[in-house]
This record gives structure tokens, sequence and C-alpha cells, in this order.
């Protein structure tokens, strides 16, 4: 047997394409595959006979199987004298690999030269399409071109696998270079695996529960349950925990018995968590983020977020996210209800758990931190109502006048919100790059966006309206809260501007300094009123803005005062006084957008639900954007179990009418593809394609555009459909005109025995017709067309009838003029003969000159006569026939 015998496949150029974009509709999983190769099988074949052959490859399946079962991994094919597996976790498919070279030497020293086996081992890590008894990719060819290089009692590794199993202990890895191998292809990096012979690595596939509290987002009495929880330890994993420990920040690493035992620990937990939660009047939100993983992808004297890389503001709180591998153990045992694989995760595959019916009911959040996103040491910013800063510091005052920011996160499901802002106050504090929003329906998913659309939430009340407002003399409220100020400048606005920048004794030295010079400028008291408020002084803030409302020269300004008072008495938790000011703003501008809303929130505030809530529903379905006002409005936080059910009812409603209305302008373009021309088909298919990729972003606003474009297509395509029955009307009409001229031609007739059959055939069009004019005014788009093939036959019988009613009128014609001639010419040969047989007799011999003897007798002089006058007779009825057509025509 060649021991070192290579392998005589030419050297290939292995391509790695992205399985996802080559398959995007097959099952995709990254795994690691490991291959074996019998060396120097064939020879052993010639010189000993199948039947050794035979025996030598059932001895390698035998080694090679029970190990690659042992360490987790899958036999996916025995060709031959190879073998194929694969591994979930690299790590183990790389342990196997010397397990089997080990047992395989252990083999060989209790064997004769002759029936030694040696084999060659290939291991790449990656993508592959997996099928129910076969994967495919070039994770597969990578990993046998590695086992081709490789010689008898070898392993060869790839880049991917050797940068996962480097740190195993006692294992040394040796570069392999090309230069040397002429069957490597190109771009291929391979490792030679050097082991101890020593070497003991045993499978390592313990399943680890995960639990690590997000302390940034815990209220204080978070920490007191959690110590209570882990001084429970006996309740909820004693039993089922085979080793615990707990990190210096207090999350909590379980090793578990059995894999199950992983899932099944961390509902408990996560009950648990919850009822204390609301046992202490706090809201539902779990700050804890669960990961269940297998124990190959932990270091234990490290924590999981040190030891794995990867974005953990991607692991939403009080959700349990499992592993890829950790499910293939676990679900051996049970089933969990799971979404589709998030890819990425951790830089790794996860698939994340659905809650229970009953959790998913008594879950009422839709959106998880309308209180996180105002918790704080300070009082509540009276620009945003956070308390992780005092207004001289609020991010709102450096921001634009106008963002969009609500808009675009509209466009966003309800879950991208929730990771938007999990990412955002887990990230509080890094500088963001602010983008100036479009207002277009392409948002921005970016926690910059999250950032304006939480300022945008307060924004009338915040110094960046007060510059929108600032020279304003429009009427129309709504209209000036989406316009941008203009300013001539002047000392108030120097003033505004040293507000902007908190830089509060120079804004205060302008501001008495302007006060003296104008002692009538709104905008100045507006100012004090501004710089009180964030002195803290709420008393002297409400002087100067009730100042301030006896200067004010429009209505729009004395509601942007107004709003500002109430703002400063709900602060000060008196509903009464702000109730009153909103009351105000409300008999000035009853359509004041902004006043309605805080009528509604301060409804809620004095328990009058019902009203509130009716009032909230008209306003979202009159104004969308306030369907994500409510959604993140922390002053809405305490009624959440009263306004939840609603946006969902909001939200599913527009989801069910979308798919409705989809389906309905789907029906209506196939309905009307006969009848669009080719502008119409085009505009109608881009509106289609429009609305059915809105449906991916699984959002409010998305369904309500989704109902607004297809409604767009139908509106079209019924358009269309109405302006080809008026025409289809119009040509039933002429042809019902066309009946008529015929029907009076043939009433007319001299000869009715020839039309009645033509009669018969008009009395039936027109009953047609008449039917087809009732028919087309209900008649479905479809069937158009049928009416415009009616047109087109009954024309074309028109036409053919048209024909034969000419011949008739024709012959009619002929008929009479025929008459005619024969009328004349009998009256003038009547003439004639009168004249020839009574006349000529007597004038022929008065005439002196004729001869009337002999030859020349007078029935010569009687006959000539006669012919000649009825020929001349015949000629002139003749002519005056045709003079008569001639006329009538």
């Amino acid at each position: 047997m060649d021991l070192y015998a290579p392998s005589k496949e030419k050297a290939l150029h292995v391509d790695l394409p992205t399985l996802i974009d080559l398959y995007p509709d097959e099952p995709i999983k990254s795994i690691a595959v490991l291959f074996t190769d019998l060396v120097g099988s064939t020879k052993y074949f010639k010189r000993y006979g199948d039947k050794a052959g035979r025996t030598m490859l059932q001895e390698h399946y035998e080694i090679a199987t029970p190990i690659i079962n042992e360490y987790g991994g899958k036999l996916i094919k025995a060709l031959g004298d190879s073998v194929m597996a694969s591994f979930i976790s690299p790590l183990e498919a790389f342990k196997s690999a010397i397990k089997m070279q080990q047992q395989f030497c252990i083999y060989n020293n209790e064997k004769s030269t002759q029936d030694q086996i040696y084999v060659r081992i290939g291991i790449h890590y990656g993508n592959v399409i997996v099928e129910e008894k076969d994967i495919y990719g070039d994770v597969v060819n990578v990993a046998s071109k590695l086992t081709n290089m490789s010689d008898g009692g070898q392993i060869y590794v790839s880049r991917e696998v050797y940068e996962l199993t480097k740190h195993t202990p006692l294992i040394n890895f040796e570069l392999v270079n090309s230069w040397n191998k002429t069957n490597m292809p190109n771009g291929l990096i391979a490792y030679k695996v050097i082991w101890n012979t020593a070497v003991e690595l045993n499978p390592a596939m313990d399943t680890m529960l995960y639990l690590r509290p997000i302390w940034k987002l815990c209220e204080s009495d978070f920490n007191e349950i959690w110590d209570g929880l882990l001084v429970a330890k006996d309740i909820f994993w004693k039993r089922e925990g085979k080793k615990e420990q707990v990190f210096s920040d207090k999350s909590l690493l379980l090793t578990m018995k059995e894999s199950s035992f992983a899932f099944i620990v961390a509902e408990k937990i996560l009950k648990f968590l919850r009822e204390e939660l609301l046992h202490k009047n706090e809201d539902d939100f779990i700050p804890v983020q669960i990961i269940i993983d297998t124990s190959s992808f932990f270091t234990e004297d490290k924590q999981m977020n040190q030891c794995v890389d990867g974005n953990w503001e991607d692991i939403n709180p009080g959700e349990i996210y499992i592993s890829s591998d950790a499910y293939e153990l676990i679900k051996k045992y049970m089933d969990i209800p799971t979404t589709s694989i998030l890819k990425g995760l951790l830089n790794r595959a996860f698939y994340k758990v659905l809650p229970d019916e009953k959790v998913r009911k008594d879950h009422s959040s839709l959106f998880l931190y309308k209180q996180k996103i105002i918790m704080g040491e300070f009082s509540p910013c009276y620009y945003c109502g956070a308390k992780s800063h005092r207004p001289t510091d609020c991010p709102s005052k450096t921001l634009p006048e106008i963002t969009h920011a609500l808009e675009g996160l509209g466009y966003l499901s309800i879950e991208e919100i929730n990771e938007l802002f999990l990412k955002y106050l887990l990230t509080e504090g890094v500088a963001l790059d602010i983008p100036i929003l479009s207002g277009d329906k392409h948002s921005n998913k970016s926690i910059a966006t999250v950032h304006l659309g939480l300022f945008e939430l307060k924004r009338v009340f915040q110094l960046r309206f007060f510059r929108t407002i600032w020279d304003s003399t429009a009427e129309e409220w709504n209209k000036i809260r989406e316009s941008k100020g203009e300013s001539d400048g002047g000392m108030a606005w120097l003033a505004q501007d040293s507000l902007r920048v908190s830089d509060l004794n120079r804004a205060a030295s302008i501001l008495h300094n302007a006060l003296k010079g104008n002692p009538a400028d709104y905008r100045i008291y507006c100012a004090l009123g501004y710089l009180n408020m964030e002195r803290d002084n709420l008393l002297q803030a409400e002087h100067y803005f009730n100042e301030a409302l006896l200067y004010v020269s429009s209505n729009a300004q004395k509601i942007f005062l107004l709003l500002l008072l109430s703002r400063l008495y709900m602060l000060n938790n008196d509903y009464s006084n702000a109730q009153k000011r909103i009351k105000n703003i409300l008999l000035l501008n009853p359509g004041c957008i902004d006043a309605v809303y805080q009528d509604i929130v301060l409804k809620f505030y004095e328990e009058k639900d019902k009203s509130a809530v009716q009032r909230l529903i008209k306003l979202i379905k009159d104004n969308r954007v306030y369907f994500i006002y409510v959604l993140l409005d922390p002053d809405l936080a305490p009624y959440s179990d009263i306004i939840n059910p609603q946006l969902l009812m909001l939200y599913n409603t527009a989801k069910a009418n979308a798919k409705s209305i989809f389906r309905e302008a789907e029906e209506e373009i196939n309905n009307s593809k006969k009848i669009l021309d080719m502008y119409g088909i085009t505009e109608t298919q881009s509106l289609l394609l429009k609305t059915r990729n809105m449906f991916e972003s699984d959002s409010y606003f998305s369904y309500l555009d989704i109902i607004f474009y297809c409604n767009s297509i139908i509106s079209i395509c019924k358009n269309r459909i109405k302006e080809r029955k008026k025409t289809l009307s119009e040509r039933l009409h002429q042809l019902n005109g066309q009946i008529e001229k015929y029907m009076n031609f043939v009433k007319r007739y001299h000869y009715p025995r020839l039309t009645n059959p033509y009669r018969k055939q008009l009395v039936h069009a027109r009953g047609k017709i008449d039917q087809a004019q009732d028919d087309i005014k209900l008649a479905p788009g479809e069937q158009i067309g049928t009416f415009e093939t009616f047109c087109e036959v009954l024309s074309a019988e028109l036409n053919d009838l048209e024909i034969n009613l000419k011949k008739l009128d024709i012959f009619q014609q002929f008929l009479i003029n025929f008459s005619r001639f024969l009328k004349k010419s009998a009256i003038l040969l009547s003439m004639v003969l009168l004249i020839g047989i009574f006349a000529i007799p007597a004038i022929i011999p008065a005439i002196p000159r004729i001869d009337i003897t002999g030859a020349n007798s007078i029935w010569f002089y009687q006959k000539s006569f006669l012919i000649v006058g009825s020929i001349t007779s015949i000629g002139i009825s003749l002519l005056l026939t045709i003079k008569k057509i001639i006329h009538d025509d």
C-alpha cells in the first residue's frame, strides 16, 4: 500500500460565491463538512481481491462513523472509500478528525502491514445548501479538495476552521505552501494539523444558558428582584443545572445537565421576573438578554459577551434566543415555537422563541421602552420629558427645525422600532451623525432616526419651534408647524441663540436690555420664559409666558404661548390649569392638532378614558403620524393597557384591509388587462409591484400606503372601464341609428315582399342593442371585450345588410325609372301612331311637291313617319328618364 499516494485529481480554482444569493429559496446553514478518504484502496483491491477490499472499506466505515456520532456529527454519505459528514460545530468536527486518526493508529498497531488502514481527512466550514439527505455548496467542494491534498494519516483544514480551532490545547498548525502542492486550488489557504499522540479531546456539547441583565434599562427595584433570583437558585435550576457562574455584572451562566433543561429554566426565570415586576407595579418589560448556546462557543472563564463577538444590541431583552447549534440538540426532546432563523446575530445564526398564547395576551406592550427613554436622576426635561439631562443640556436645542423622523419611523415595523430604540438606549452618549431626513417614504433605519424621532414628540415646546414661529404672521397653525422660520435678526434673536448654546447669563443680559428698548415684543418675554425654565424657576417662567400673551399679534402666536403654559402646568401635575389652556386653544382653533393631542393626553390623566380613546382613534385616522406619537410618547405609558389594544386594532385593521384591497387590485388589473392601453398597464403594474414590496416592512404606514395605492390602481382600472363603457354605449347608439335608417328604408320600400327578411333581421338586431345597452351598465371589466366583439359582429352584419339593401334600392330605382321610361314612351308612341295613321294621309296629299303615285304611296310616308317617330319617341323618353334620374340624384 502506498502510504503517501498523491491525489490524481486535477487542481481546480475554488470560487466561494454567496449561496444565499444563488439559492434564495433553499435552506442554508453554516456547518462544518468533514471528508475522509482511504489511501491506496484501488491498488489494495487489485492486489488482494474484492473480498479483502470490501473488508477494509467496512473497517474504515466502522471506525469513522461512531466517532462522527460521538462528536455530534451527521453522516451524510459513504462514497466507496470515502465518508462525508457534517457538524454544527467546527470544533467538534476538528476533534472528531483527530480522534479518528488516533483510532486508526491504534488499529494499525494491531495489524500486519498489508491490513493497515490509512486515511486522509479534510475539513471546511461555511454555508451549504441543506436537503433531507444531502448537502451542496462550495464547502463540500473545498473539504474534498483539502482531503485530496493531504497524505495518509494527515488532517488538512481550511483557514475558516483554523481560526475557530487554533487555540485548542496541545494542537499545532502548519501552513501548507502552495508551491509544493500541484493539486492545491487557487486562493485556498490550508493548514496541516499536528497533534500530540496522547492528546485527548472529548466531545464538549453541553448546553449553556446565559442571562445578562441590562442595568442601564433597569428600574431601581430590579436589582432586588435579580438578587432574589440568584438566592432562589434551588427553586429554578439546581436540579437541572450542572454548573453555575455569576459574573461581576451579575450576569448568570448555567451549564445544563440536558439540552432541554436550558429552555425550561429560561421560561421559569422569565415567568418569575414578569410576576415580580408586576407585583412591584412596574411595567412588564424584562431588562434581561437570554441566550441558549452550546459550550463549544463558550470559554467559562469569561462572560459570554466577551468570548462571542457581535452586536448585543440585536438581542431583544425579555426574549429567548437559541443558537442553531443548541436548537438542533433541544428539538430532539421538545417542540419550540420559533421565528425563522436570524442570520448574523452575534455573527452566527439564532432562533428567537415565540411566547405562548397566554403570555402574548397578557403582555400588553407594543413599544417596550416608553418609560426607559425618560429614565434618569433629574426632574423631567421641559423640552423632551427625559430625566437623563437638564433642560440646559437637552439635545433638542441643536436639532434642525424639521426632521420628519416620526414619519420615517412609521415605515418601520414595531419590532424594528424596538430594536432601534434598544440600540439607541444602549449606545446613549455616543456621538451620532444626525441626518437631515427628507420626509420621503424611505425611512432611515438608524439610531440617529430614533434620536430625532424621540425629540420630535415634544417639538412644539422646544426652542427650535420658537424659531419656526418667530416672525410668522400666518394664522393656520397646522401649516406653520410644517414650515421653517425666518428672522431678520435683532437682540431677541441673539438672546434665543445664546439660550440654544446654554449661555444663560449672556441671554439674560441681552433680553433685559432688549426689554428696555422694546417692552411690547412678545418674543422677548417668551425667551425670558425659556430662560427661567432652564434656570428651574418655573413660577417666573410662567409669569413671562403670560406676559408674552399680552403682546402677541396673531392667533398662532397665542396658541404657541398657551401650549408652553400647558406644558408647565403638566410638569407640575396641575392638570386642571393645563386643560384650561388647551381649551382656550381649541376655542381659538378647533383644528389645532397639537392642542387636540394634548387634550387627549389630559383626558387620560383626568381618567376620562372612554372619551380619550374615541378621540385618539379619530386623531390617528385623520393624521396617521399620531400612531407613532401614541406608540412612543412616555406621557401615555401609564395607559398602555388601554391604548395598546386600540393601536393593535388599528394596525390589524390596516393590515387586513391592505391584504384585501391588494387582492382586489390584482383581480382588477387581471380583469382590465385587455382594455388597458400600454401606459395604463405599465402604470398599474408598477404601482402593484410597489405595494407588494411594501408588505415586507410590516409597518402601519406601509399598510395605509398599500390601501392608497391599491385604491389608485382600482380607480385607474375602473375609470378606464368607465371610459370604454361610454365609448361602447356611443358605438351602440350609432349602430342603433344605423338600424333606424335601414328600418325607414324598409318601411318606404315599394315591394314589401322583398324586404320582409331584412325587416326581421333589423328588429332582432335592435332588440340585441337595447339589451346590450342595459347589460353594459352592470357588466364587469372582463366582459367589456365581449361587448366590443358584439359591436364588431353587429357592425359587420349591418354592413352586409346595407349592401343588400343597396341592391334592393337599385332594383327599385330601376323598376321606377323603367316604368317612367315606358310611360313616356307609350305617350310619345301613341302620339306618333295617331299622327301617322290619321294625320299623315290628310297632310301628304295637300303637299304639292310630294308625288304619291307609284312607289311613293301614302303608306310609304306613313311607315317612314311611324318608324322615325317611334325611334325618336323612344330616344326622347330615354333622355327624359335619364334627366329625371340625374335630377333626383
